[in-house]
C-alpha cells in the first residue's frame, strides 16, 4: 500500500505537465511502480524522461529498466 501511495504521489505532478521531485522521491521510488501507474493512467514511456530530468538535480539515476518494465506491465493490464 505504501509503495503505490509513493507512486501516486511521484506522479501527481505529471497531471499538469510540470515534474517536482524530491530528493526523498528520487532515491527511495519505486520505478517500477511508478511506470506501471504512468502507463495505467495513460501517459506516454516518455514519462521517465522527466523523471530523469528531475531527479539530476539530485544527482540520482532513476532506474529506466524497471520503470519500462512497469510501464509495459501497466499498458498491457489497462487494456
Amino acid at each position: 500500500m505504501r509503495r503505490c501511495l509513493l507512486a501516486f504521489l511521484l506522479l501527481l505532478p505529471l497531471l499538469d505537465g510540470c515534474t517536482t521531485l524530491s530528493a526523498g522521491d528520487c532515491l527511495y521510488a519505486d520505478w517500477y511502480e511508478t511506470g506501471y501507474l504512468s502507463a495505467a493512467n495513460g501517459r506516454p514511456p516518455s514519462d521517465a524522461l522527466k523523471f530523469q530530468s528531475a531527479c539530476a538535480h539530485y544527482g540520482v539515476v532513476p532506474n529506466r529498466q524497471a520503470f519500462a518494465e512497469g510501464w509495459i506491465a501497466g499498458a498491457s493490464a489497462s487494456r
